[in-house]
């Protein structure tokens, strides 16, 4: 990741209310040129449902790897990685899949791989739904209703390519509530980003987690 002094939050969110996210005796390894690369060793983490928490470090302490690890993209080479009542350890690749399209949201550094840039604001948070809809969950909010909850209705019906990198970012974490999820995974979510643009996305990040829990 890039930076001295990275961020990566972690919000439950959902009227139905948040998950614990518990980690304990976690190693992970990366194998690189024949040789075992170790990216985390020994590490626990407890988190409450509802709670909002910021892992900061440097580039290369393996925030990152945490992140992906809670998503279910990567499965810890030692340890547990539990989400509720999920030991992700445990799932297949399909039940950890099932579980990123209705229960977790992974946003991944940068608005590049999480909008469609030709899309407006509104378009992107109902594509974002659709994953969770194909699997029988239905959104607690419409598209609409949730831009106005999160106060960016002025900017529903704008191109996400004509927006600033903030308001880019803003619409990013609405696509990433829009599913419902009880565990929201912002990965450097204010990277690159200036300092008056980086408070807004943390207050929508803050507002994220006192409106759905």
């Amino acid at each position: 990741m890039d930076g001295e002094s990275g961020v990566a939050a972690m919000a439950s969110a959902s009227p139905g209310g948040g998950v614990p996210v518990h980690l304990t005796g976690v190693v992970h390894l990366y194998r690189q040129r024949e040789m075992d690369i170790v990216a985390l060793r020994g590490v626990d983490l407890d988190v409450d449902a509802g709670e909002m928490v910021a892992l900061l470090g440097p580039s290369g302490m393996g925030k990152s790897t945490v992140m992906r690890l809670m998503a279910g993209l990567i499965r810890a080479s030692a340890g547990v990685v539990r989400v509720g009542d999920h030991d992700l350890g445990r799932l297949s690749s399909a039940g950890r899949r099932a579980l990123r399209a209705s229960e977790i949201s992974y946003i991944v550094q940068g608005t590049d791989p999480n909008l469609l840039p030709f899309a407006t604001a509104i378009q992107n948070v109902w594509f974002a739904q659709q994953g969770a809809r194909g699997r029988g969950r239905t959104p607690h909010y419409e598209p609409e209703e949730l831009l106005d909850i999160l106060g960016l209705r002025e900017i529903r019906d704008a191109r996400v390519s004509e927006l600033p990198r903030g308001l880019q970012q803003q619409v990013a974490l609405a696509a990433g509530v829009a599913p419902s999820p009880r565990l929201i995974l912002a990965d450097e979510p204010t990277s690159g980003l200036s300092q008056e643009a980086s408070t807004g996305v943390l207050a929508l990040l803050q507002q994220i987690t006192r409106e759905f829990g």
